[in-house]
């Protein structure tokens, strides 16, 4: 954080973008403790945008991890639940849930899917509380 501030105004509210990263950590590397700091280093007003690939999509989901197993780093794919409980308690924005990509058209005229299409990547923006 001290690198951001250096070309960051933190008294302004800024993006925390964990685009595609979060899949890379296990769960005893404590993920959701990451985000909770990096919350917690920023302003009230602050945005939180997270996408994370699906445990839910794939019926042999194990076996798209797989293809990792020899890689410099591998998946670990999550539920919507769990991808959800990463946002720590911040009030996702619309759509109002984790939803799938596909899904996050928020100025689209075109009616959500119930399924991830091509992408199975869960995803959502959640705000930091202003202070009142």
């Amino acid at each position: 954080m001290a690198s951001a501030a250096e070309l960051l105004d933190f008294a302004k509210p800024v993006g925390v973008m964990l685009v595609a990263v979060l899949h890379m950590l296990e769960d005893n590397e404590r993920p959701g403790e990451i985000v909770d700091r990096f919350m917690a280093a920023v302003p009230p007003g602050s945005f939180l945008v997270i996408s994370h690939l699906s445990a839910d999509h794939y019926a042999e989901a194990d076996k798209a991890a797989d293809v990792y197993e020899e890689a410099s780093s591998r998946l670990y794919l999550r539920s919507r639940a769990a991808v959800g409980s990463l946002f720590g308690g911040l009030p996702v924005e619309d759509p109002g849930a984790v939803v799938w990509t596909s899904q996050w058209h928020p100025d689209s005229d075109t009616p959500p899917v119930d399924s991830p299409g091509g992408a199975s990547l869960w995803c959502g923006i959640a705000r930091k509380p202003l202070l009142r």
